[in-house]
């Protein structure tokens, strides 16, 4: 007994030498310790459903290599991912829904993002991005973006932003006004806190129809003693129940002379260029709606018709081996009439 119970120790021992570094467990997080070197492991786990691997805080240099490739959720959090990812990182995880690469050494993400049609959250805040791949901000379903703490300039943002993005996060870079990406109907959080931004207007948020949070603490904003930006920026908030957060306040001292001042057809052409985006988003998801509709009907209707031909099709079939067992039938009696006919009859 006591020879089976060394022997199980002695195998277990191995096992636990020959685990590989970048391992997937289920379960609590552990770091074994092998002559002084630690086995990192990453973590899967259920969240809301949908598988996540958690790999944060591991020292990783790389993504780990042999994930399971249906992973919907990847934390890669406060590791040692550096510069520039190899093309095609994530080529491999055509579920991936939400991607944490927050808290790394990562200055370059091209050619690796684009891969992610499906991607909805990505945190790529705390690194060194001093710009961003144009594909990132034409991801189809991306709703949530984290851009804080890199050092992003306003000409990051000189680009067609086509993603429905909802929340947006670019506090803690250099940008010096609110940037200009274009009417963006989905947009309902912005975060612009601690930047550079020394200046407002109300044509930079015109375009953004939506907006219900705007976040510019922390900036260097210069009101003017003349000008009625402030004024008309705040006005302009009051009207589209825009929540500012913010540490700024108009001079009091202009506010008889602006508050009779309108907004320009300028700002209102942005603005209507955003509700019209919203518009022709409804219109193509009611066509959309209407053409799944349509052709479900005429899959029914096909269905329909397919069922209707195999049960006539099954009917004459019937009817015709019931008639032709009648005709064998009949063809028996004539015969045994027959030879009943040719038999002699009794003496």
């Amino acid at each position: 007994m006591n020879i089976l119970l060394a022997n199980g120790i002695f195998s277990l021992i191995l096992c636990m030498a020959a685990a590989p570094a970048d391992v997937m467990v289920l379960g609590k997080p552990s770091f074994i310790s092998d002559q002084g070197q630690f086995v990192r492991k990453c973590i899967y786990s259920k969240w809301y459903s949908k598988l996540q691997v958690n790999c944060s805080r591991r020292d990783f240099e790389n993504i780990p290599e042999k994930l399971n490739t249906k992973v919907e959720i990847m934390v890669m959090s406060s590791n040692r991912l550096r510069e520039e990812l190899p093309p095609h990182t994530f080529a491999p995880y055509t579920r991936l829904v939400s991607l944490f690469l927050n808290d790394n050494f990562l200055s370059d993400i091209n050619n690796t993002i684009e891969d992610l049609q499906y991607l909805q959250v990505l945190d790529i805040s705390d690194n060194g991005f001093y710009v961003l791949p144009s594909t990132l901000f034409q991801l189809p379903y991306l709703r949530t973006l984290y851009l804080s703490h890199n050092f992003l300039t306003d000409g990051t943002f000189k680009l067609e932003v086509t993603s429905p993005i909802e929340h947006l996060e670019i506090g803690r870079n250099k940008l010096t006004k609110i940037p200009s990406i274009g009417p963006q109907p989905s947009l309902t959080k912005l975060n612009l806190s601690t930047n550079n931004i020394d200046r407002l207007s109300v044509d930079d948020v015109a375009p953004f129809c939506k907006l219900e949070i705007l976040d510019i603490t922390n900036n260097p904003i210069s009101l003017g003693d003349s000008s009625c930006d402030c004024h008309q920026f705040m006005k302009w908030v009051k009207i589209r129940n825009i929540t500012l957060v913010s540490n700024i306040a108009c001079k009091r001292e202009t506010l008889d002379s602006c508050s009779a001042t309108s907004f320009t057809n300028e700002t209102m052409a942005l603005y209507n260029e955003c509700l019209g985006a919203i518009e022709i988003a409804k219109a193509q998801a009611k066509a959309k709606a209407t053409w799944i509709t349509a052709g479900s009907c005429i899959l029914a209707f096909l269905v329909c018709v397919i069922i209707g031909l195999y049960c006539v099709h099954k009917r004459n079939k019937k009817r015709e081996k019931k008639k032709k067992k009648a005709q064998t039938l009949a063809a028996n009696n004539a015969n045994t009439e027959l030879l009943n006919g040719n038999l002699p009859e009794p003496v």
